[in-house]
């Protein structure tokens, strides 16, 4: 029960834009509340240590080296009076990744996934409608010359795209698993909403997390069966009709996604991404690696080009050195470690396709943004991430033990078969 809460909690403040907590003075409260629900885990976690798998000493033993990759960084920014404890929120992660086996057994992930998509349509409604509803200026943000101005109520179209689309996967799971038409229905309105907050936040990164997620998904049902065929192809049928879709929406009611992808000069499509990797890249080489953490946030001037990086291996190696590469590597192959039993034990629904939204969000947005920025959020996707692939190892190590009894079974019954066939006359 505390750890169903807690979790819920921590995924609630993920969805709390920065600038509408800051407007209402919240920001202190949500910290607060985050950090004791991540506290409370944490100890919950440590009283149900008992004897650990093979794969959970494996996660424990990445966390503890991200752990101590972090104290070697830190020790050198203490040293050199360059300490910014806000930029080490992501230990946290590390926090988490380390008690994630203990807490799965306390979790009932169908309710907790079909919760988290209740908070998830509190957000898409009130977003949707503000969306609609919204017409002042400063309800629209433009990054440089790349591209048309993009409605953003909630201060960051990315995270509006994000979580309009993590929505809109979980209603269409939703939508394909239920028989009454009263709820098909409302699930196909609510992934209308989901999909109007998709189009007007005209985030790019969106398209890669889709397509990623197809893929991935394309991918989980067994090749040599009739049901892993006929799913592909509702796969490739639901991939048209989001085309179609797309397209008819922008030519009918707003370009601005379409103008985003097809328009943008090749010279604004990215943002200037590439030439702000290259020059924190040349930077760190120039002063020496690990140049500190928050290094890069502290000297960030727009006038001279030294943008954002976007891009969080180049952001750990220029703070943190080969320590810092070696932080941002861990957070980057946990998650895909994490999928890979959950597609094995084919665990079907919301379950599976919550996990594949969870790892396609976090490996764009580590190639292609700041992924600890939203650390809330993220600390969310990693927590569950965690705990659903030790559920599932379970899973798999129950099923083939059943397998092999049958086995066993079936071997000893031809044997005695065949004994008594011997000895009959």
């Amino acid at each position: 029960m505390i750890a169903n809460a807690c979790i819920l909690l921590i995924a609630l403040t993920g969805l709390l834009s920065a600038s509408l907590v800051d407007a209402l003075g919240l920001r202190l409260l949500m910290q607060g509340a985050f950090l004791a629900a991540c506290a409370l885990l944490l100890i919950v976690g440590m009283l149900r240590v008992r004897r650990q798998t093979p794969a959970a000493l494996r996660d424990k033993g990445m966390a503890l080296i991200g752990l101590a990759l972090t104290g070697v960084v830190l020790v050198s920014d203490v040293m050199q009076g360059r300490f910014e404890a806000d930029s080490y929120k992501f230990v946290v992660l590390f926090g988490l990744m380390f008690v994630a086996s203990e807490l799965s057994a306390t979790l009932d992930f169908n309710r907790l996934v079909r919760r988290y998509w209740m908070l998830l349509a509190a957000y898409t409604v009130l977003v949707g409608l503000a969306m609609l509803l919204g017409t002042g200026e400063g309800l629209y943000v433009q990054a440089g010359d790349a591209g048309p101005a993009r409605l953003a109520v909630t201060g960051s179209v990315t995270q509006q795209g994000i979580l309009g689309a993590t929505f809109a996967l979980l209603s269409l799971t939703y939508l394909m698993q239920t028989r009454r038409w009263s709820a098909r229905m409302a699930y196909a309105l609510l992934l209308g909403a989901a999909l109007l907050i998709v189009m007007l936040s005209a985030s790019r990164q969106v398209i890669l997390i889709a397509v990623l997620s197809l893929v991935l998904v394309f991918c989980s049902r067994p090749w040599n069966s009739r049901t892993g065929v006929v799913f592909r192809l509702k796969i490739l049928a639901a991939a048209c009709l989001a085309v179609l879709l797309f397209l008819g929406f922008s030519f009918a009611v707003d370009d601005t996604f379409y103008r985003r992808l097809f328009e943008t000069s090749s010279d604004a499509y990215g943002s200037g991404r590439l030439e702000a990797m290259e020059g924190w890249i040349r930077q760190a080489w120039e002063e020496g690696q690990g140049l500190g953490f928050g290094y890069i946030g502290r000297h960030i001037d727009y006038d001279t080009g030294q943008l954002w990086p976007h891009n969080e291996f180049v952001r750990f190696y220029v703070e943190g050195g080969w320590p810092g590469a070696g932080i941002i590597v861990i957070l980057f192959v946990y998650p895909w470690v994490s999928l890979v039993p959950v597609l094995r034990a084919r665990e079907g629904g919301a379950v599976m396709a919550l996990a594949i939204g969870c790892v396609s969000i976090i490996t764009v947005q580590m190639l292609l943004d700041n992924v600890v920025h939203n650390i809330f959020r993220i600390a969310f996707y990693y927590l569950f991430l965690g705990t659903v692939a030790h559920r599932a190892r379970l899973m798999v190590k129950e099923s083939g033990e059943r397998l092999q009894a049958g086995q066993s079974i079936a071997s000893r019954k031809a044997y005695h078969s065949a004994i008594h066939a011997s000895e009959r006359p």
